[in-house]
């Protein structure tokens, strides 16, 4: 997982990976993972994906209307 991350995030901001093992800090790999989450909720949700959503979550939503 780790490498796909480092893969992910050099991809993402367009530096090698091995500037971004010499230079990035854990507090980058939280930021690009909760970035392309986000990112993910967006597209889920533009396509009318509701699956990243739990049980609760939808009841919540239906019981509003």
């Amino acid at each position: 997982m780790a490498i796909l991350s480092i893969d992910t995030m050099a991809q993402r901001y367009g530096v090698l990976p091995s500037r971004l093992l010499a230079e990035g800090s854990t507090f980058d790999l939280f930021i690009s993972n909760s970035a392309i989450r986000y990112q993910q909720v967006k597209e889920a949700e533009a396509n009318n994906d509701f699956s990243h959503m739990s049980e609760s979550e939808l009841i919540a939503i239906r019981d509003s209307i």
